[in-house]
């Protein structure tokens, strides 16, 4: 699949960004266009069923779209490559006080970046900016606890391991996958 090229707006004193890398909050309503592309990508890549394990590789654009909308979510470019290398979302953003608040994240990439300094830099940009300006104290990743290597990678941004739950995951062949949760607490991320 051609993949779309993109030219991120530069911001001279824009924090999430380096050399090689931007990352940008979504609007509700803008980037529809990119959220379907990415999609589309997932799909021809098979990643659909690693991000969604409940649908897997039958979800529909809609439904993506659906399940995406309304979430917090940030956009991860390449400067150099000019494309999109993957998103982070949100979910079950929840809060005891106004300075006490706590979210479950995702992130996604696409294959092509899998094991790049660029996702770090990309995943270590969503994370300042959910802290920093979302104000969040704890972030949890469910993972599903097959996929070591997402488990690495979140250990490798300063998540901890706290459960392992039988059965967590409902998948599209009718049974279950264990989860993995990780956790995150303001402060500690590497």
């Amino acid at each position: 699949m051609a993949t779309a090229v993109i030219e991120p707006e530069t911001k001279t004193d824009w924090p999430y960004q380096s050399e090689k890398t931007i990352m940008v909050p979504r609007v509700e309503g803008e980037h529809d266009d990119l959220l379907i592309q990415a999609y589309l990508r997932m799909k021809a890549e098979h990643l659909l069923g690693l991000v969604f394990p409940e649908a897997g590789e039958t979800k529909t654009a809609g439904q993506f779209m659906a399940e995406m909308s309304g979430k917090p979510m940030v956009l991860g470019f390449s400067k150099v490559a000019k494309e999109l290398i993957g998103i982070g979302w949100l979910w079950d953003v929840r809060w005891t006080a106004e300075t006490n608040k706590k979210a479950s994240c995702a992130f996604f990439y696409f294959r092509k970046w899998w094991g790049t300094s660029e996702i770090e830099e990309l995943s270590r940009f969503a994370l300042q900016w959910w802290f920093c300006k979302l104000g969040l104290s704890v972030l949890f990743g469910p993972q599903q606890s097959a996929n070591v290597r997402a488990r690495r990678f979140a250990e490798k941004l300063g998540f901890k391991k706290v459960a392992d739950i039988p059965q967590f995951f409902c998948n599209n062949k009718g049974g279950f996958d264990d989860a993995t949760i990780m956790m995150l607490v303001c402060g500690e991320e590497r």
